[in-house]
């Protein structure tokens, strides 16, 4: 059995957790299977924080940097509405190595990752879809976010025709919040609600120190903020940090999840939030996932701006509090009933001075109770994750 895994993103720990729980899974649960992983749009060196060591596992550098065309060819194939295999993609030498691999293989999987395809509005993602599709091999999309759609620009409305098309085309389609199974319903598109990946795997448990933990996020590469400067983000995660400070006595630790990405990294800008504040540190980016979640399951509460600290936390049993930029955010916690623990960015949080106030005063009042806010167990969460992929082991075995 030879799986094929694409469009899995890379220079993120908190997708570093997923990619490592959904592959170990997989291993486990179809053990003579193989598994390639074909990844563009990368370094070599970005692979490794990822790598699965198994001798079932095998990751494909694709030099697409060399290939000029790839960029222009993948995406204007797509908005001209042209079959790939027959027309451009026989231009791009990266696409006939893509392709190659998708034609080698049973199933292709598209790995859990964000919101590509929605507000990211990503056509190297859309593009490694389409070949899928058009390889004729069974196609699923596991554990992640869609939508929306803005189509307020041509390029919009290709982009959200070719999505469409996609997820129309994939045999089995599992999502992991509630705003995308929403809009995949609107779009007559059957799909099977999860939560995350990372769920697929037990964190062992570690004794609770006197610690916190908080993950700030830049924002301004959010797709919603991209209009809100840095320093502006700064300034109110600086803020947030003093209440955490104010409220508990113990050390504040900062653990970086984005990394190798320039001037979206986690840690200089945790950093700057952290200068000339007793009580913090910042871990280095380098610290891998497995340790990030046993150092989230030693703290008494975290309070996090990234998604993935959000799930590290439920997968350890520590009382948290969410801000949600993304409806992935949300609509997760609308999943598990964990409204309560969510204070909101996403409706016009940065519009004016008071509307930053209104976030901090409910940021306040839920830090007073976050022990009492309600929780449910790892188990509650992990479980429509797992029920999740075994329709995915059912739907492989049905294909292969």
């Amino acid at each position: 059995m030879k799986l094929v895994v694409i469009n899995q993103p890379l220079r993120n720990h908190g997708d570093e957790a997923a990619h490592r729980a959904f592959i170990r899974a997989l291993l486990d649960a179809l053990p003579q299977c193989s598994i390639r992983l074909p990844m563009i749009k990368c370094r070599p060196e970005d692979i490794e924080p990822f790598r699965v060591d198994d001798r079932r596992v095998e990751y494909v550098w694709i030099d697409t940097a060399s290939d000029r065309l790839f960029n222009k060819v993948t995406k204007r194939a797509m908005q001209l509405g042209l079959p790939f295999r027959k027309t451009l993609w026989k231009l791009s030498p990266s696409c006939r190595a893509i392709m190659k691999e998708f034609e080698n293989g049973d199933v292709v999987i598209c790995a859990p990752g964000g919101t590509c395809l929605g507000v990211q509005q990503n056509w190297g993602h859309l593009a490694m879809m389409r070949m899928a599709a058009e390889s004729g091999r069974p196609l699923a999309y596991w554990g992640r976010s869609i939508g929306p759609f803005p189509q307020e620009t041509l390029s919009q409305k290709m982009f959200y025709r070719n999505a469409v098309r996609c997820l129309r085309s994939c045999g089995f389609v599992s999502l992991r919040d509630r705003r995308s199974m929403e809009m995949a319903a609107s779009l007559g598109i059957r799909a099977t609600e999860v939560t995350d990946s990372a769920f697929l795997e037990a964190v062992p448990e570690v004794p609770r120190d006197a610690y916190a933990v908080f993950v700030p996020n830049v924002l301004s590469s959010m797709a919603g903020f991209r209009e809100l400067p840095r320093e502006r983000s700064a300034a109110f995660f600086g803020k947030v940090l003093d209440e955490i400070l104010r409220e508990f006595d113990g050390k504040i630790v900062m653990l970086p999840q984005l990394f190798g990405q320039g001037e979206w990294d986690d840690a200089p800008f945790f950093e700057e939030i952290a200068s000339g504040r007793e009580r913090v540190s910042v871990l280095p980016d380098s610290c891998p996932s497995d340790t990030q979640q046993k150092i989230v399951g030693g703290a008494r509460f975290l309070v996090g701006a990234r998604y993935h600290s959000m799930i590290f936390a439920l997968n350890t049993g520590t009382p948290f509090i969410a801000f949600s930029y993304e409806h992935k955010i949300s609509g997760l916690l609308e999943i598990l009933g964990l409204q309560q623990r969510m204070t909101d960015l996403q409706n016009g949080a940065f519009d004016s001075a008071s509307s930053e106030e209104a976030v901090l005063e409910d940021f306040r009042g839920k830090l007073k109770k976050i022990y009492s806010l309600p929780m449910i167990s790892r188990e509650d969460a992990a479980r429509p994750a797992v029920e999740g992929f075994h329709k995915l082991i059912s739907f492989i075995n049905e294909k292969v």
